[in-house]
């Protein structure tokens, strides 16, 4: 059976939808705006509140410690502590679009857009994929190109053109 998290207000009316998440022993709770933070025996489940669903579920064997000091969270084991904290959406675009996941980083960018919509994020996503298309071109397609105008001089002039 899931568990079921449900946010009221002082007076008892739901701002938001309830979110499910897997049931298991929950050995500490923490909110850090807009995330819940749950830590079972072996893994940690983040809650976005915005979107009322799980984020992430992070492996986390041997984690004895969850907790939150002055808005950041921490965790920590017998020998070490650890900060945890969201990675900003631009560095998460950043590393798909690295990786070639184009699909996927304009759908971080539109999700983006969706809640905070603004004339820079825009010119902003236009700027990134152009500079990674441009990059992607550049590693994947030039040396097939070059191949090409290396066999065929009519279409090397027709090319250089381009």
């Amino acid at each position: 059976m899931d568990g079921l998290l449900i946010s009221v207000t002082e007076q008892g009316v739901s701002p938001r939808p309830p979110v499910l998440f897997p049931s298991r022993s929950i050995d500490a709770i923490v909110y850090s705006s807009p995330h819940i933070y749950l830590l079972t025996r072996d893994e940690i489940t983040i809650i976005s509140l915005e979107d009322s669903r799980v984020s992430q579920t992070l492996r986390a064997e041997q984690i004895e410690v969850l907790c939150s000091l002055d808005g950041s969270v921490f965790i920590s084991t017998a020998c070490n502590l650890y900060q945890v904290h969201m990675v900003s959406i631009e560095r998460q675009a950043d590393a798909l679009f690295k990786c070639g996941k184009f699909d996927e980083a304009l759908s971080v960018y539109e999700k983006r857009l969706r809640k905070h919509f603004d004339a820079d994020c825009m010119s902003e996503v236009f700027e990134r994929s152009e500079e990674e298309v441009v990059s992607v071109v550049r590693r994947q397609l030039c040396p097939s190109l070059k191949a090409l105008l290396e066999h065929d001089s009519h279409k090397a002039t027709q090319l250089q053109h381009i």
